[in-house]
């Protein structure tokens, strides 16, 4: 059909990076979320294939200045946000 652009090769896929966006949100669960970045950050997918979104849904148990000294090792993002509940965090933008 003329105009339509045409599939894109597997390698066009592979190239394209990150595949996988992990998203986690929390609130007040500073332990729970301290065990899951640790095993997080332990996987073994390549670099560069997946990126982290932590969103901190206004929580106040500590967990905003742990997001604050916490280097992420690999790409992603903090997002910190007054608490609205959890569907509110999950539609966070930025």
């Amino acid at each position: 059909m003329a105009g339509t652009t045409p599939p894109k090769a597997a390698s066009d896929f592979e190239s394209a990076r990150p595949r996988l966006s992990v998203i986690l949100c929390t609130y007040n669960r500073r332990p729970i979320l301290e065990r899951s970045l640790a095993s997080f950050f332990r996987q073994d997918a390549p670099a560069g294939s997946f990126e982290l979104i932590v969103v901190n849904d206004g929580s106040q148990d500590g967990t905003r200045e742990y997001l604050q000294g916490l280097a992420l090792p690999i790409p992603g993002r903090i997002l910190h946000r007054e608490n609205g509940g959890l569907a509110a965090a999950r539609r966070r933008r930025s």
